[in-house]
């Protein structure tokens, strides 16, 4: 599997074209502490979405996004009910519909967020809802939400300690606060959307989970969550 990338690519099928039968998309939005494969990487490094949960999903397409945590951009928008736009959410929405304008067929799209991940996946979908015109065809097919221990209400500063192993320099409080900004912004419209994508939430013990036990969260619940959505569809 390749390395870590910023941006949207398909993870499988390898060759990056759809499956034979393509009938949902499935993307996946790392956390905090690691990038776009290697958060979703178990020990021996088999990036598991793509090597594993494959094997269970032929049909469909599985998805990575990758960005840069450090590098967050909030900006007004009058249109926008959180009054921010958050650029990774609205980089996630774009990326998604430029990749699918081809597709005869829009199918169904479930998102699954790890951590901050969750965030981002929050956003895009508030902006879509803000900006119809633009991505209605994103968010129209979005059907399930899967959240791996994302902030749900306030991402406090203790919450924050814990995700980034209680650092408190000044750069993480800057960060924290640029986090809690995006989170903020979204949470109303996001409760508004949820009464019409089915959201699940998975909680660790903290508002994220360490590097070191996260690879064996993930895979233990996201796979078992994935096939039962789209067994369901």
């Amino acid at each position: 599997m390749s390395s870590d990338f910023i941006g949207l690519k398909v993870i499988w099928p390898p060759t990056g074209i759809r499956p034979p039968k393509h009938e949902h998309d499935i993307v996946f939005v790392h956390g905090l502490h690691h990038g776009s494969i290697s958060d979703w990487q178990d020990d021996d490094g088999v990036c598991w979405p793509a090597e594993l949960l494959s094997l269970d999903l032929g049909k469909a397409r599985v998805l990575a996004f990758g960005y840069d945590p450090d590098n967050l951009n909030l900006k007004s928008d009058s249109r926008y009910k959180g009054g921010l736009l958050f650029n990774h959410g609205e980089d996630l929405w774009t990326a998604l519909k430029t990749m699918r304008r081809f597709d005869k067929v829009q199918v169904p799209i479930t998102l699954i967020g790890h951590g901050t991940g969750g965030i981002v996946i929050k956003s895009a979908l508030c902006i879509s809802h803000f900006k119809r015109e633009q991505f209605d065809s994103v968010l129209s097919k979005t059907k399930h939400v899967v959240l791996l221990s994302a902030p749900q209400i306030h991402l406090t500063w203790e919450a924050w300690t814990q995700i980034t192993h209680g650092t408190s320099s000044a750069g993480s409080k800057d960060q924290w606060k640029a986090w809690l900004a995006a989170n903020d912004s979204s949470r109303k419209t996001f409760d508004e959307l949820a009464q019409y994508i089915n959201v699940t939430s998975v909680s660790a013990e903290h508002d994220d989970v360490s590097p070191d036990t996260q690879p064996d969260v993930s895979k233990g619940c996201v796979q078992r969550l994935v096939c039962t959505i789209t067994q369901l569809m």
